[in-house]
């Protein structure tokens, strides 16, 4: 098909501290930079415009971008908004494609393609790892049956899949998923210049969530092995979750080199980056993107990342779970100036590989020429 324009819909309301509003904005912005119509769809906007929005997220706003509120009455049902989108799309449907990230909202507007006929592409962040556990939850406890069910719905009827990891894609394929699908890991903004400079950068940075699965707690025990640097957490985004942390910084009596920062605007964390001696990542999420934008050398686990995480290359693999080999890894960059800017001039070329704007022109060539 000829793509001419995107329906990106979603419940969010903006501006979030979750990663994953950035992650949107950013690639709405990415793909209507492509000459193609962007309409992405949210449950409620705060900004008072698109340059407010483009300066909060930092992104370039395009003329292509069109941010539209949901009507209030069908804003909070899922059904709603597909049937909303039926009667929306009806008098064009040419050149249109359903951009769906969130499993209960695309299985909803998949089941009504009967009705408005437009093709659904469905990005999906599930790891092999996830989608094994939801399935098994499903099975054990009724409360998440039906998550783990849209999950494989989706997965097996959207008319494409944009895997955000290549673990995913190869399990789809390896579980005789016939959708077609393409791996489109997130993008980066690579710095116009490369610029690290081992003695003059101080701290290890850790961006984002405090949550159980992203281990905070890890990174502190961590310190009890690492000598004269501080870790730098950002984020945390609940106060109840940045004061439980705190907590156990204290109990682990390394308090006084454990600094908390508050959460910033998208557009203000180069500001932070630049600073940075090491930057550490569990996931190779949307945050390892800022740090190989940065030109950083990383700590982080492999798994996921097949394909864009290489050990000592453009990062050093720490086991997860392991405070002691999580430190090992630190130290290495630390006693070894040579090897922390080659892992950091490595991170800043794997930048290179995936700009948002590469991202965005593979995406629109799979959709051109397997879907429709």
């Amino acid at each position: 098909m000829r793509l001419k324009k995107i329906i990106y819909v979603t419940r969010l309301t903006i501006p979030r501290k979750d990663p994953r509003s950035i992650q949107i904005l950013k690639n709405c912005a990415a793909l209507s930079g492509q000459n193609i119509e962007v309409f992405l769809y949210v449950k409620k906007n705060n900004f008072p415009n698109i340059d407010s929005l483009s300066r909060y997220y930092g992104i370039q706003a395009s003329q292509g971008l069109h941010i539209e509120t949901l009507p209030l009455l069908v804003r909070f049902s899922s059904t709603l908004i597909a049937l909303f989108f039926c009667v929306k799309t009806i008098l064009n449907k040419n050149g249109v494609i359903f951009y769906v990230r969130d499993f209960t909202l695309a299985e909803r507007i998949i089941k009504l393609k009967w009705l408005h006929k437009i093709n659904i592409l469905a990005e999906t962040h599930c790891t092999p790892l996830m989608y094994n556990n939801r399935l098994i939850l499903a099975n054990k406890a009724p409360t998440r049956r039906g998550k783990a069910e849209s999950v494989e719905f989706v997965h097996k009827n959207s008319d494409g899949l944009i895997c955000a990891f290549k673990e995913t894609e190869e399990f789809l394929l390896n579980n005789n998923i016939q959708t077609p699908t393409v791996c489109a890991w997130f993008g980066t903004e690579p710095k116009v210049v490369f610029d690290y400079d081992f003695s003059s950068r101080k701290g290890i940075y850790y961006i984002g969530s405090f949550s159980k699965s992203h281990s905070p707690e890890l990174f502190i025990e961590a310190m009890k092995y690492v000598k004269d640097e501080s870790l730098i957490l950002m984020g945390g985004y609940s106060e109840e979750k940045i004061s439980s942390v705190k907590d156990y910084a204290k109990r682990a009596g390394v308090s006084d080199r454990v600094i908390f920062e508050n959460y910033v605007p998208p557009a203000e964390v180069g500001n932070h980056l630049k600073q940075a001696k090491v930057a550490i990542a569990l996931w190779a999420g949307l945050k390892l993107t800022d740090y190989f934008s940065h030109g950083l050398p990383i700590v982080a686990c492999s798994n996921p990342g097949k394909g864009i995480l290489r050990d000592n290359d453009n990062c050093i693999l720490f086991q997860p779970k392991y405070p002691k080999s999580l430190a090992d890894a630190l130290n290495k960059i630390f006693n070894n100036p040579v090897l922390a800017k080659t892992l950091a001039r490595n991170a800043y070329k794997t930048a290179q590989e995936y700009s948002w704007q590469k991202r965005a022109e593979k995406i629109v060539n799979f959709i051109e020429n397997n879907i429709g």
